[in-house]
């Protein structure tokens, strides 16, 4: 029989676990044979990179990107994914399009010298990768060593019996899946200890715009696992703090354009330079747009996704929200990054910030305090007097929107400088 699905996963044993749970839901729902879907192992960087914690690699995305990428290619139909690994926002064209029923979210404890967190000895050895466990250990225990503890469930178990570690935390879900749930020597309340957005729930990826595969999809999806879940997703992203970016593309490169505020504090955090796109103009940036390969900067509203470390250093990802206009962002590959060019020395000896290939790249020194501030769903607003632009953006929506736009500018910037007003349409 000829293969109906492509069904995407990592290759560890649980996301192998879970890639044959959503493909059995699929044969039971349809009626299909197993030879109907091939599932397909992927190797993520997620997976690679042990050495050092995610958060300093790049974060979720890490073990999603290679399978969203085969998910753009055509590779595979759907993705399947532990919904925890999850980024707050995905890529432009691709969506959730199911839930499976949830497992148990919590976590817990599998331990050598004690059962319990609460028992271990004092100075004993905590093992995690995670940040929200390791800060919920210490919370408890702050007489513990607690140290990172990357790699699959079977590598952590390993370690822990190789003594690296008296006792680590796993989601019990993940423990379920594998028939280890025997393992686990406490289960840990979601009062004390709060579990990942999303844990224990499998979910899938695919398509936008793929009806076929999101026919199949729907008669395994679990609404109120789905409706948990957005919840759950929208509740991460409301927790950091809310900021609103401002870069005002119409001053010179030499001169603070870039803005970013606290809007429940009411002041601004950041006032930076920021470089434009290497074809958008020397000093002054006159020209915008959309295109891969352009090397220009794209204006409009951008929303932050995740971040991850490439050539450019630490970097975030930026999705434009306007069609025509900066959609294209995450195809362009278009983040914000610190670089070296954007410094007073070259300032005095050029005249003007070097350029990159249209991100909006800012000083190496703040890069990653910025970032960290504004990432996960924080608004990004990129302004010139472009007219086009003005009157075509769907956000802002004509002659009255070109004005809201120009005044709301005016209005946010600190140092009180005229900027150059939109023309009357």
């Amino acid at each position: 029989m000829q293969t109906t699905l492509k069904i995407g996963t990592r290759g560890s044993q649980l996301a192998l676990a879970q890639a044959y749970e959503a493909r059995a839901r699929l044969i039971a729902a349809h009626g299909l044979a197993e030879t109907a879907f091939e599932i397909v192992p992927i190797s993520t960087s997620g997976d690679r990179i042990q050495d050092r914690a995610l958060s300093e690699a790049g974060g979720k995305g890490l073990f999603t990107k290679e399978l969203e990428e085969a998910l753009f290619d055509g590779r595979i139909d759907i993705a399947v994914h532990s919904s925890k690994d999850m980024p707050t926002l995905l890529p432009d064209s691709l969506e959730l399009s199911a839930f499976l029923p949830r497992e148990d979210a919590r976590d817990a404890f599998v331990g050598k010298a004690a059962a319990r967190i609460a028992d271990l000895p004092k100075g004993s050895t905590v093992g995690s990768s995670s940040l929200r466990r390791q800060a919920l250990i210490r919370r408890m225990r702050p007489d513990l060593n607690v140290v990172l503890f990357r790699g699959n469930v079977q590598t952590r178990l390993r370690k822990l019996e190789e003594g690296v570690a008296d006792g680590t935390v796993l989601a019990i879900a993940g423990l379920k899946r594998l028939g280890l749930e025997h393992i686990a020597t406490d289960l840990m309340s979601l009062e004390a200890f709060p579990p990942a957005p999303g844990q224990g729930a499998i979910c899938i990826e695919s398509r936008i715009g793929d009806n076929g595969t999101a026919e199949m999809l729907a008669a395994i999806h679990h609404a109120p696992t789905g409706q948990a879940l957005a919840c759950e997703r929208d509740a991460g992203t409301l927790a950091r703090p809310a900021t609103l970016s401002l870069i005002d593309y119409s001053r010179p490169s030499t001169q603070p354009r870039l803005w970013v505020f606290d809007l429940e504090r009411k002041r601004l955090l950041f006032e930076e330079r920021v470089a434009h796109g290497r074809n958008s103009g020397d000093n002054l940036a006159a020209r915008f747009s959309n295109a891969p390969g352009s090397l220009m900067s794209s204006l409009g509203a951008f929303v932050t996704a995740d971040t991850y470390v490439g050539h450019n250093g630490y970097s975030l990802r930026l999705h434009g929200l306007e069609p025509g206009f900066n959609d294209k962002a995450y195809e362009r590959a278009i983040v914000i990054h610190g670089a070296p060019y954007v410094s007073d020395e070259l300032i005095r000896s050029q005249g003007r910030l070097g350029r990159s290939f249209g991100c909006p790249a800012v000083r190496t020194a703040v890069a990653r305090r910025l970032i960290d501030t504004i990432r996960d769903g924080s608004f990004v607003f990129a302004y010139y007097p472009d007219q086009a632009w003005l009157q075509r953006s769907p956000l802002l929506g004509g002659c009255a929107g070109a004005k809201l736009a120009a005044g709301a500018m005016q209005d946010a910037r600190p140092s009180g400088t005229q900027m150059a007003p939109a023309a009357a349409p």
